[in-house]
């Protein structure tokens, strides 16, 4: 009874319909369990039920992107010059969303795609992609080293990583507000499209710096992990900094519930949950 009533208090997002109704945003995107860590990873070297769960995965990522791109402050060309993707709390999704979504838009716009790692308390970028962990961020903004040093691409893709880096100082003295618009200013002239994984918000106010500077911000939650209230303040924090919330993405559905309720059903093994 009382893990019962603890539940109730809490009050976590089960649903995309639940999201919408507690964020006050348009669900513009649910994505499937992410089935192994490497994003890169070739889908054919895996066992079926994995090939199975990867191809949902990418459908999910897929049709979020196409999603994101209808919004009303895209460009003429489908594109979005810098997005951030925020979450209220740690382990909601975001790293997962934020890389799949950056190799998406670049394969599928072939042009270039950069995605900036701006959690220096827990990076995690660098490592999913595949790519040197620094220098990175920490090191441009501190001016140890160049762009051209700090950039690692993904492979033989179009897609490019801006890793965190490494630093003993403070974040919130590396990351102060007019070197970080200035360094972004300075990249879009470089890249079409930027996604920025930020710092959650509840555990570095620098996100809203980020959040505040992009054209647009994305908020992800977890499905059966985050709480409702945390989302809601989340939102009411970046909004209360002018920064442009367009919508929220339910992460880690289920491969099964998001195979039948997207008509994918006969593609999935029947050992599947």
């Amino acid at each position: 009874g009382l893990a019962v009533a603890r539940e109730m208090a809490v009050k976590r997002i089960s649903s995309a319909e639940q999201l919408a109704t507690e964020s006050l945003l348009p669900v513009i995107g649910e994505v499937a369990r992410f089935p192994v860590r490497p994003v890169a990873s070739r889908r054919l070297l895996l066992p079926d039920r994995q090939q199975r769960e990867m191809f949902i995965f990418a459908e999910s990522i897929d049709s979020l992107r196409t999603n994101l791109m209808l919004q009303e402050h895209v460009g003429a060309e489908g594109q979005q010059k810098i997005i951030a993707i925020a979450s209220a709390v740690s382990g909601e999704g975001k790293t997962s969303v934020a890389t799949s979504l950056a190799v998406s838009i670049a394969a599928a716009t072939k042009k270039p795609t950069l995605i900036v790692d701006a959690d220096l308390r827990s990076p995690d970028v660098a490592e999913v992609l595949g790519v040197p962990t620094e220098p990175g961020l920490a090191e441009v903004l501190l001016g140890q080293a160049t762009l051209s040093e700090a950039v690692h691409r993904v492979g033989e893709t179009n897609a490019y990583v801006l890793p965190a880096g490494k630093t003993n100082v403070n974040p919130h003295h590396v990351l102060a507000g007019a070197k970080v618009e200035r360094l972004l200013d300075g990249l879009r002239a470089k890249f079409p499209t930027i996604l920025v994984d930020t710092p959650p918000v509840f555990g570095a106010s620098e996100s809203l710096v980020y959040a505040k500077t992009a054209d647009l911000v994305v908020i992800c939650s977890l499905t059966d992990v985050s709480r409702a209230k945390q989302v809601r303040s989340a939102v009411d924090r970046m909004a209360s900094t002018g920064a442009n919330v367009v919508g929220a993405v339910l992460s880690g559905m289920p491969v099964r519930r998001y195979a039948y309720s997207y008509g994918y059903s006969n593609s999935m093994p029947s050992g599947d949950e």
